[in-house]
């Protein structure tokens, strides 16, 4: 999910699905990389911050939280 999205913005949604169904994963990936932003991402419940950078970089981040879900 990325933060900044039509309609609804990715922490508002990650509050949401977190709240309806608790055992879902949420990882975002954004351009928003500030401090500010990942720990409001954290906060609403997201497993993972991705942001986005080179397709390499995200690739083997995208593993790492992949690999981090129980």
């Amino acid at each position: 999910m990325d933060v900044a999205m039509p309609g609804m913005d990715g922490i508002t949604a990650t509050t949401l699905s977190m709240g309806r169904q608790p055992a879902c994963t949420v990882i975002i990936l954004t351009m928003h990389g500030d401090p500010g932003t990942r720990a409001r991402v954290l906060e609403a419940g997201a497993w993972a911050f991705v942001e986005k950078g080179r397709p390499e970089e995200r690739r083997v981040a995208f593993r790492q939280a992949v690999a981090s879900v129980d």
